[in-house]
Formats: structure tokens, sequence, C-alpha cells
């Protein structure tokens, strides 16, 4: 469901993966990381304290090269990574840029089937975690807690830990000219705070025979 195709100057670092594998899929709570390649293990802190990740991408994989990368050791969300060819065309920016990646997922409301919106952590019934649309949410609003309801994120890290999509960090690897509206939904973040936030507002208002003399 979640995949991406990454463009790697020869001299990019494991520390340039991982950041933008973080910016654009992961990051949390500043978690630890690790790489496997070949069997070989690299970690964002060794016994030293010290990160094994300052070493270039091209002494360590090739085309054809399948490694791995997991993030956070307690709850870990493990990728799958491959080098699919040799290219003679560089980032135009950085070490790295990001030139495709899949669509936001269409997941069904688990409520009424239609397109799912929102993805909420604590839902008080089973399953624990539901993707629900606006029109559910509206119902059910006053069932779950604001924090724990956000923007089904296009992450495989969606619903784990404290994780949500942080777009503008994300917007940093991607080609010169895309902006925020292009990668993520803010019309569906304004609809939420609305959802979420309209009890507060009635509760807020004064009485009409309060009002005024």
């Amino acid at each position: 469901m979640f995949w991406m195709l990454v463009l790697a100057r020869h001299n990019a670092e494991l520390s340039d993966l991982d950041r933008l594998l973080r910016d654009v899929w992961v990051e949390c709570c500043e978690h630890l990381s690790a790489f496997t390649i070949h069997g070989e293990r690299f970690s964002s802190s060794n016994d030293d304290d010290e990160s094994d990740f300052s070493v270039p991408l091209d002494q360590v994989i090739g085309p054809g090269s399948s490694f791995s990368y997991e993030y956070d050791f307690g709850s870990t969300t493990k990728l799958r990574l491959s080098v699919i060819g040799q290219s003679t065309v560089a980032p135009r920016r950085g070490p790295l840029c990001l030139i495709a990646r899949n669509n936001r997922p269409e997941i069904p409301c688990h409520l009424c089937g239609e397109k799912g919106e929102y993805l909420v952590t604590n839902w008080p019934e089973s399953p624990y975690q539901i993707i629900i649309c606006r029109d559910c949410l509206k119902k059910k609003a006053k069932d779950v807690e604001p924090e724990c309801v956000i923007v089904l994120p296009n992450s495989p890290r969606g619903g784990v830990c404290g994780y949500m999509e942080e777009p503008s960090t994300a917007l940093r690897w991607y080609p010169v000219g895309w902006h925020m509206g292009e990668i993520y939904p803010a019309e569906s973040e304004e609809v939420l705070n609305e959802i979420m936030n309209s009890d507060e507002d009635d509760e807020s208002s004064p009485c009409d025979e309060d009002a005024g003399v």
C-alpha cells in the first residue's frame, strides 16, 4: 500500500536516507533506527552513543541490493528497501530526492463503507483503531477524544505510538516546485477541527436570556 521511489547521489549517506524516511514516513518521538544490509546492522546509536550512519550509500549498496530499515525498537515499523537501478541523473539539490510516491490510500469507513478520511486511535469498541468518514465522525464525535483523531496519514506508521503526518518536513525531499496542498489534504484537517471543536463553541455561547439589557 505504501511505497516511494528515491533518487540518490552516490555520496549520499545512510544518515541522509534515515532522515528522509523519518521526515516522510515514520518520525514521531525521535526513536532509534537501524539498517540491516547484507547481514550487517547499522544503527543510529551504537555502544559509544555515536551513529553508524555516516557511511556513503555506494559503499554498502548497489543495483540489485535489498535491505531493511527499522524505526523504533519498541513499537517497530519495518520497511523493505531495494536498489532498482543506476542512473546518470542526480538530484538537483541535496543528496536525495523523492521522485514518486503512492497516492494517499483509499480505505472504506469502518461504519458505513464510504471513503474513510480519519484515523481514530481510541475507538471505544472493537477494533481499537478504525478508519472513519467525516459524516460518521460528526455522529460519533462525542465518543472519542479530539487528540486521538487524525487525518488518515499516507504512512505505514499511521496509528503507531504518537505518529502524526508532518507534510512540511516531507516536502523538503520533493522536487522543486511542489507545494503543501499537493501532498496533504489540509481541508480534511480544517473539517476535523470544526467537528471536534463544535461542542466547545456551543457551550461557550451565551444564552439569549442572559444577553445585554
